[in-house]
């Protein structure tokens, strides 16, 4: 403390910038064992860590300078010499776990709260023991990094890697046992840390050289790291839903497991099961001799939230009303009124778990995630970084284009949590897993080599050909895309689904170790397709083209009973009641789809008004309307009608014009005629479920957030 001003100003500057340092390191060794992020997204960290260090170390050295004589207690050790690096490491310590607390573990509370505070000071009389224990080390000489190292760099290291561990993907809400033991957890980190330190000292007395005591502090922290990467994957513990009510009974007699993989957004002719001039989906190709593969399978919507609904339900989304009415700027959620597959089978002694990439469409607050025990919807880790705030208040472009941010988790970032639930949980009876992964869909900047640039996927040569490429002169007729741009989208999407493939790959291969593949029920389908200028269109909750609802569908049945391919339309509302026929229980009576093999209800899409999609407000009086389709699914009938509210109907023979390329409804009105009052009988059969007086807790900010990142509103 007798140091002038400048040069104690500059040594705890110095400190700063070495603690933010250590805590940007542990972020970005542990953050890349744990998940895929960009290094051009660490180095936005790192921008922000080190002005952040210096500042605080600054104000920090300013600060003790100033009350000196105040902080004179002995029992504090302001004249020891490692005070400074010790009370910096305090500094940061305590702000880094006094963020997550606050963050995640006592949120929505707020912070002047009683339980807050009394979280804050726990922590706060925690991290001071921390910094007595390492303030108390004997003097050691050496420079002022390495004198930093030696006091704060392994309680820091400790703190982050716990909470990477246990508490990163911690829903913001507070329950009092993870408070606690959060709170604790943190601290022990830190004593952790000061016994390392301790121990380091013992090693190395005061007389080692300066490159023994580096070396030393590194090999212990590269110890500390692996421990930390050995223990375990982040945990999602805190995705449990098993406090919620659910009517367990007895299994039914010889329980299947259920396997449920949605491929969100996979358009068909993107899987090569179907053919095309790439092997995509080799995995795949290898799973379907196992499956029926079904060639014309159509969902029920364009878009996640809907036909995900009708594949829980077995229901049209004009019955289950998960869709957007009118204006809205949020799609009415899954209401509970409804039935779905995993309150069916939590009902029937299945253990049910739900784990959804698509963090915006399948959100909880959307209710997907009824009848799931477990369902896991969370943003990517890289979010939940203590910067992770800064890089959400960024433009979603700017995140994705400049600093490659995938807004949702990759294939394999979903792999350890459906590997850890696996082996937590395949033992203990019969059990209903539903995966969705998100690869073909937007909102992924990047994926691991080498399948980032498979294809001849270039982002410099992307910037070439889209230089002048204006979408809205498509939309408006006014331009077509070209083979060139088409080839280049095609690449595009396709290196993503083969990312996605091999993650299948190595998820069939782990259900086979398991023992768990071959009685198992194994569904793999897509939600809906995409466009990619095809109709002058974009995007894909926007029509009813088949490109949108022409979904790949594979069925593996126990024992590989049923395989082939079959023909014949059939649609996902039908997964449903055909996985309850499958296991012998009984459908319920106001469930519209039917089992694969009774099936002979009208084949269905339909699509309703969104003012807000991203797409629609390029043309507001194109795409300002409900739509449905219906096939007509009879002998000899090879007819699409497409009724839309806004008059403009389209009739397709889907026989000659697979492509829906030309309206013959002025040719063939009688045929349209017919269509459309088999639509309308169709509508009139039922009543549709009652959504006013049922709500969800929302987040509209959050759920706004997460919707407008993947594309969904504008």
């Amino acid at each position: 403390m007798k140091r002038p001003l400048s040069s104690f100003l500059g040594t705890a500057t110095l400190f700063g910038v070495c603690a933010a340092l250590s805590l940007f390191l542990s972020e970005w060794i542990l953050g890349s064992f744990y998940a895929a992020i960009n290094y051009r997204t660490f180095l936005f960290y790192l921008a922000l860590y080190l002005p952040a260090g210096a500042v605080g170390g600054a104000v920090l050295g300013l600060f003790l300078k100033l009350f000196s004589s105040v902080l004179s207690s002995r029992w504090i050790g302001v004249n020891r010499p490692s005070f400074l690096p010790a009370a910096v490491m305090f500094s940061f310590f305590y702000i880094y776990g006094f963020y997550y607390i606050n963050e995640k573990l006592t949120a929505r509370v707020g912070a002047l709260a009683p339980l807050s505070l009394a979280a804050d000071l726990a922590f706060l009389l925690l991290s001071f023991l921390v910094f007595r224990l390492v303030v108390a080390l004997p003097e050691r000489k050496g420079s002022a990094v390495l004198g930093f190292l030696e006091v704060g760099f392994l309680p820091l290291i400790l703190l982050v890697g716990v909470n990477l561990r246990f508490f990163i993907w911690q829903p913001p809400h507070t329950q009092i046992p993870e408070l606690v033991f959060g709170t604790i957890a943190f601290g022990l980190a830190g004593l952790a840390g000061a016994a390392l330190v301790w121990l380091h000292a013992k090693i190395l007395t005061a007389s080692a050289s300066t490159g023994a005591r580096f070396a030393s502090v590194a090999v212990m922290a590269a110890i500390v790291f692996a421990i930390l990467v050995w223990s375990g994957t982040p945990s999602t513990a805190s995705f449990d839903r098993t406090d919620d009510e659910f009517l367990a009974q007895e299994a039914v007699q010889k329980p299947k497991n259920i396997i449920w993989i949605v491929t969100d957004t996979a358009r068909r002719d993107h899987v090569s099961v179907y053919g095309g001039q790439r092997q995509t989906t080799p995995s795949l190709e290898q799973f379907a001799q196992d499956a029926l593969v079904f060639d014309n399978a159509i969902s029920a919507a364009p878009w996640t939230l809907p036909s995900h609904a009708s594949m829980f339900t077995g229901m049209f989304p004009s019955k289950h009303g998960a869709h957007f009415v009118g204006d809205a700027m949020f799609s009415t959620p899954l209401v509970p009124g409804n039935l779905t597959i995993g309150e069916i089978l939590s009902a029937h002694g299945y253990n049910t778990a739900g784990i959804a990439a698509n963090n915006a469409g399948l959100s909880r607050q959307l209710g997907c995630h009824q009848g799931f025990q477990y369902y896991f919807d969370g943003r990517p880790l890289v979010f939940s970084m203590f910067w992770g705030k800064v890089l959400l208040q960024l433009s979603d472009d700017f995140r994705i284009d400049e600093l490659w941010v995938n807004e949702v988790c990759l294939a394999t970032e979903m792999e350890p949590i459906v590997n850890n639930w696996l082996d937590d949980n395949a033992d203990d009876g019969p059990f209903f897993l539903f995966v969705n992964l998100m690869e073909p869909h937007g909102g992924i900047a990047f994926v691991p080599e080498p399948y980032d640039s498979l294809y001849g996927f270039d982002r410099q040569r992307q910037q070439e050909v889209f230089k002048d490429f204006d979408a809205d002169k498509v939309v408006f007729y006014q331009a077509e895309v070209t083979d060139e741009h088409r080839a280049f989208w095609n690449g595009y999407v396709q290196r993503k689904i083969t990312f996605m493939d091999a993650y299948l790959g190595r998820l069939f291969a782990r259900l086979k170790e398991k023992g768990l593949y071959d009685d198992s029920m194994v569904i793999v389908n897509s939600d809906h397709g995409e466009l990619f200028g095809e109709h002058n269109s974009f995007g894909h909750n926007t029509d009813l083209y088949n490109e949108l609802i022409r979904v790949p569908l594979m069925v593996k049945y126990p024992q590989a009973a049923k395989t082939g391919r079959d023909a014949k339309l059939v649609q996902t509302v039908d997964l449903m009641p055909e996985i309850l026929a499958q296991l012998g229980i009984e459908i319920p009576a106001n469930v519209q789809g039917q089992p694969i093999d009774q099936a002979n209800h009208p084949v269905i899409a339909e699509l309703f008004q969104q003012q807000h999609n991203a797409h629609a407000k390029r043309s507001p009086g194109r795409y300002y309307r409900d739509l449905r389709a219906i096939f007509g699914n009879v002998a000899g009938d090879s007819l699409k009608y497409i009724w839309a509210s806004n008059d403009k109907a389209e009739l397709f023979d889907m026989a000659n014009d697979p492509d829906e390329l030309t309206d013959v409804l002025q040719q063939r009105p009688l045929a349209a005629d017919s269509l459309r009052a088999r639509l309308g009988r169709w509508a009139s059969s039922f009543k549709p479920m009652e959504t006013k007086g049922q709500t969800r807790n929302i987040d509209k900010k959050e759920l706004e957030k997460r919707l407008r990142s993947l594309g969904y509103i504008k």
